[in-house]
């Protein structure tokens, strides 16, 4: 690790601030890939930060960038409140931002802009940040002695883009980095200034919705689906998951004429009499999750505490049932049932498999060095598997032009629904519903519900739903198994700040309510000589189980719309 000295002593916080002023300037005329300084950065000087947090009794997410694919203008490293925010793009969070010309580095108060950027625009984002900034400045008296302030010198929009919204800062020049304890004690005082900013009113009006997001927001399976109507956002929700400085989101276009897995996992051609192999994007992307996994640890089985220092990487199946799910996603769909985090430690097979002769072949493809010792461990596991960072987002719509969703599909994905039209955005009359249309923002280092705590009232109560509704649906395909029950568990403990109705509703709508769909006959209408069907049944349990909250759920809006088509037409499905 480039954070201990040869002498076996550890690197403090001077030495790190200085070493990156020191060695930057010549180190950007190198290659950047597999730079040392660049991974000393994203690791090393994270580390070291993390250490002299931990010791306050605090816990934050420390990243460290040096740049995405190549040399950042100005390297920076957050230290990030789970409370508040989990990405640099919104919320306010203590940053180190280096100078272009590595003059000094800023301990600078900032704010993210990029998510209010892509909301705003450029201009009215800015004016919120240096509005807020001036709420802070007042809430937090002390901030009064610290810089108003920061130049940066960046030549570049983005280097440029960290100027407006800092609220606070220190500067420590080249050469004249303080000593250890008043670093420390400046790292510290910032700290406890975040912890009071947290109690300050936000204004209703900021724009850069940085209100208090939960804790426990790892998402529980990394396969979504998401439905609803054309045009309502959901490839724009994938898209802004991208962070500013990483290529850690890909959009394919799914294409009607996909029928097998080498559409997305490329194929070996001879046609031109030796073995060359064919990529695919989605391919490609599969390698830059691994190489943003491989520097938070260096192995194809991580252990659990690295998963916070691995950036989420987003691929986008866009319009994804133009062409049948089940043929050209099969393999993903049953490697994606074999990822286990087993003892903390993650394990996944390859999804992309070496036949005997071809993985030369794949790696010329791929532009991966013979002696990268990510490549090396590739040939060692004979391919490539699912990166734990990995997220795989397909859209949805159903019309005349789409296939339709098998179970099989269905079991192996948490469906989100995309349905609600919010003509405020635009000066009209706000929806004023349900404003977090997927509420997971990270990952969650587990696959069994075994892995995580759970109290006895929510185990209770997400079995008893499970069980009843295998009840009501008792001799219909509809009834759920195993996999439904593990992630309905694992749903209840991702959402844990959450209350317990909420956490049903949402196990309701991801798992169980997108399964049903048929006539009269299947689901039940008129059976027993009444005019009633499975829904109504399911209607009268959750009514009951969910309470107060039943009125304003989402399962229940789905219900309505359901009921109401099957009496009106004799036909009924979740999807709209």
């Amino acid at each position: 690790m480039y954070g201990k000295f040869m002498n076996g002593g550890r690197m403090d916080i001077k030495q790190a601030l200085d070493k990156i002023l020191n060695e930057w300037p010549s180190e950007r005329n190198n290659p950047f890939r597999d730079n040392p300084l660049a991974q000393f950065v994203r690791t090393d000087f994270p580390s070291v930060i993390q250490q002299m947090v931990s010791r306050s009794g605090t816990r934050y997410k420390v990243i460290g960038s040096a740049g995405a694919g190549n040399w950042a203008s100005i390297p920076w490293l957050a230290l990030l409140d789970p409370e508040i925010t989990s990405t640099t793009q919104k919320g306010f969070y203590p940053v180190y931002l280096f100078r272009e010309d590595m003059s000094g580095v800023y301990l600078s108060f900032n704010q993210g802009t990029t998510d209010p950027v892509n909301r705003l625009g450029r201009t009215e984002a800015i004016r919120q940040a240096r509005s807020l900034a001036r709420s802070f400045r007042s809430f937090v008296p002390e901030l009064s002695s610290w810089d108003e302030t920061i130049s940066l010198g960046s030549k570049t929009q983005l280097g440029s883009s960290y100027e407006d919204p800092n609220i606070g800062a220190r500067f420590y020049p080249k050469g004249g980095v303080p000593d250890v304890d008043s670093l420390e004690s400046d790292l510290l005082r910032i700290i406890s200034i975040y912890e009071r900013c947290k109690e300050m009113p936000l204004p209703e009006q900021s724009g850069l919705e940085i209100s208090v997001a939960p804790v426990h927001l790892a998402l529980p399976k990394p396969f979504l689906l998401l439905a609803g109507l054309s045009g309502s956002g959901k490839t724009k929700w994938v898209r802004e998951r991208k962070h500013a400085e990483l290529n850690n989101f890909e959009l394919i276009p799914v294409r009607p004429d996909w029928h097998e897995p080498s559409d997305l996992l490329g194929y070996i051609s001879r046609i031109s009499g030796h073995a060359v192999f064919i990529p695919t994007r989605f391919l490609d992307f599969l390698v830059v999750a691994w190489r943003d996994a491989w520097e938070a640890q260096p192995s194809l089985n991580p252990v659990r505490d690295s998963l916070p220092a691995m950036i989420p990487h987003w691929l986008c199946l866009d319009e994804m049932n133009l062409a049948p799910v089940e043929q050209y996603f099969a393999d993903y769909l049953s490697i994606l049932e074999l990822r286990e985090w087993n003892n903390s430690r993650y394990s996944c097979p390859p999804l992309l498999r070496f036949e005997k002769g071809t993985d030369e072949a794949i790696r010329i493809a791929l532009g991966i060095e013979p002696t990268d010792p990510m490549w090396t461990a590739f040939v060692a596991d004979h391919g490539i598997p699912l990166p734990p960072n990995l997220v795989v987002v397909g859209t949805v719509n159903m019309d005349e032009t789409t296939h339709g969703f098998s179970r099989k599909v269905l079991d192996r994905a948490l469906t989100i629904e995309f349905d609600e039209v919010d003509f405020g955005i635009f000066g009209g009359t706000p929806s004023g519903s349900h404003a977090d249309a997927v509420p997971w923002t990270g990952l969650l280092a587990a696959t069994s519900s075994d892995d995580v705590e759970i109290d006895p009232e929510t185990r209770t109560a997400v079995l008893g739903m499970l069980e009843r509704w295998n009840g009501i649906l008792d001799g219909t395909p509809f009834r759920i198994a195993y996999r439904t029950i593990n992630e309905g568990l694992l749903i209840a403990s991702s959402l844990a700040d959450r209350p317990l109705a909420e956490r049903l509703d949402w196990i309701a709508m991801t798992k169980l309510l997108p399964r049903l769909e048929g006539d009269e006959d299947k689901l039940g209408m008129d059976r027993d000589g009444r005019e009633a069907s499975y829904l109504d049944d399911v209607v009268a349990d959750w009514t009951n189980r969910l309470g107060p909250y039943w009125e304003s759920s989402r399962a229940k809006r789905k219900l309505d719309f359901m009921r109401s088509r099957l009496k009106r037409s004799g036909y009924t499905s979740f999807w709209p």
